[in-house]
């Protein structure tokens, strides 16, 4: 994890924590990162109209890394009372530095977060093993979600995403811990 976050900062990736409208430019290149990386996990979800709209909650962030400003990566998230969570991530898997770019992001988020004040850091959901390797568990997350009206493909959807993901951190997750 050194070397790759070595190598990707002496190949000249540099971060950038976008929030509120600074952030807007970004979100649909940002987006088709962050879906293909999703389809890679099996955890496709959400695209850039929801990411255009979550934009507006308070404490959004996109820390995006970029080499020679061109966006190769990036992870979106939302720092609140003292906590980053991160959400989304998404990676130029066609870019050079694609290899390093992940662990670059996973190495450079908590050095932004501290420097925020954050206290505490949820690396989110999906791909365990590799965020198991950083030092970070899961730990099970509840969310409530209101869908106007009936809702039965995205309800049977959200459904089948929460089975998946406690599948897939059940290995990761604390000695009798359930999802």
């Amino acid at each position: 994890m050194r070397r790759r976050w070595r190598r990707g900062t002496e190949a000249g990736l540099a971060l950038d924590a976008l929030t509120g409208p600074a952030m807007l430019p970004a979100l649909p290149a940002f987006a088709q990162l962050a879906v293909g990386t999703a389809d890679r996990h099996g955890t496709r979800l959400y695209g850039a109209d929801m990411l255009l709209q979550l934009a507006a909650v308070p404490g959004a962030v996109l820390l995006a890394a970029r080499h020679q400003s061109e966006l190769v990566g990036g992870i979106y998230g939302w720092l609140h009372e003292g906590r980053l969570s991160l959400w989304a991530s998404g990676v130029d898997y066609e870019h050079d530095l694609a290899r390093s770019v992940y662990t670059w992001l996973m190495t450079e988020a908590p050095r932004w977060a501290i420097d925020q004040g954050a206290h505490t850091i949820d690396a989110g959901r999906a791909n365990y093993q590799a965020k198991a390797r950083f030092g970070y568990r899961p730990h099970v997350l509840r969310t409530v979600i209101h869908l106007p009206g009936h809702q039965l493909v995205t309800a049977n959807a959200l459904t089948r995403l929460s089975k998946r993901l406690g599948e897939q951190a059940l290995p990761y997750l604390a000695p009798g811990a359930t999802w």
